[in-house]
């Protein structure tokens, strides 16, 4: 007997238009402690897709909308670059501690899209300067490649989840960001143990991580996105799947809670307090030696300010902010 089911993602963005009466914020389990502003860099204020300024003064369009939690810009890019929509935006997510600089030499207060210092560690535009979260607190599913710091271990495995309250405005006494010492070097070991890549050199190639079946351009992925294993996917290394095989699990699925970046922070505090306003899915396309994340947007969840009950998902590490139901096909 032969059976289908199609999965379909359920996003509780701006639910309050949905028929309820408050916004449904979601709080994922498992978070990688990478605060995003809330700036889309492929889109400027007037929707028009490109490569944005943002800060204060500039024109990038937020990802949620901070009054209903829903998606400013939705829809699907094919070719990576926003048109169409967030969803298949591929772009670098940068640290805002300067390179092998202590404590934390902030790059840019408060962090932003599209921003470069020149100093040739950063990579983008486009790009996201993300402010290191706070994580203070016993990390779980932690592998024994990732065991530098909290920072590496939160990476490689999960970091707590009460870390991540969304649309709790400071001071909550969780909800922070840590610009005090600089996590360059560890984000770059935790995501090589998370995602099995063996050559943070080479950003362009799979060097034994999984990565998205492309139809063109370096950039340029068919919809549904389509994961393919890596040649150091243990389920290649142990369970004798074929190298290059689809798949539709993947370490490299991971969720960054976007926060409000008018809220000011102070450059050497380690403990800045933020209001997470939604979190971010990606796929990690590679890290290189100085912890510039290669990513490409999957989903994005916003919860706005929203007060009812938490929408969580499992403990398992790379599990999406997004609740998932199965449709029965005919």
């Amino acid at each position: 007997m032969g059976a289908t089911a199609t999965a379909e993602a359920f996003n509780p963005s701006n639910s309050i238009n949905a028929g309820l009466s408050t916004i449904n914020p979601v709080q994922p389990r498992c978070v990688k402690p990478w605060a995003v502003p809330n700036e889309d860099p492929w889109h400027n204020t007037s929707g028009v897709a490109g490569i944005c300024t943002g800060g204060a003064t500039g024109n990038c369009a937020k990802i949620v909308n901070l009054a209903d939690g829903s998606i400013v810009n939705p829809g699907i890019s094919l070719t990576g670059n926003g048109s169409g929509g967030i969803i298949g935006e591929t772009f670098w997510l940068n640290s805002d501690c300067r390179w092998s600089q202590s404590p934390c030499a902030i790059r840019v207060n408060p962090p932003q899209a599209n921003y470069n210092n020149g100093s040739g560690y950063m990579k983008g535009p486009p790009n996201l300067v993300f402010a290191p979260g706070q994580v203070g607190t016993t990390t779980t599913a932690v592998p024994s490649c990732a065991t530098g710091d909290q920072i590496e271990e939160a990476i490689g495995g999960c970091d707590s989840p009460q870390n991540y309250s969304c649309g709790v405005a400071p001071p909550s006494g969780t909800n922070a960001v840590d610009l005090y010492d600089y996590p360059n070097a560890s984000i770059a070991n935790g995501v090589s143990c998370l995602t099995h890549q063996t050559d943070t050199t080479d950003i362009t190639n799979s060097s034994g991580q999984d990565y998205l079946k492309l139809t063109g351009g370096p950039s340029a992925f068919p919809y549904p996105f389509q994961i393919l294993a890596g040649s150091s996917n243990p389920l290649v290394t142990s369970a004798g799947l074929a190298k290059d095989s689809p798949i539709s699990v993947s370490s490299f699925i991971v969720s960054l809670p976007i926060y409000d970046q008018t809220t000011p922070i102070t450059p050497g505090n380690a403990n800045n307090p933020v209001t997470f306003v939604g979190f971010l899915q990606v796929f990690i396309n590679a890290v290189d030696q100085y912890g510039n994340v290669n990513v490409t947007v999957l989903n994005v969840s916003g919860c706005s300010n929203g007060s009812g009950g938490n929408v969580s998902t499992s403990t398992v590490a790379g599990t999406s902010p997004v609740p998932i139901r199965l449709i029965k096909s005919p």
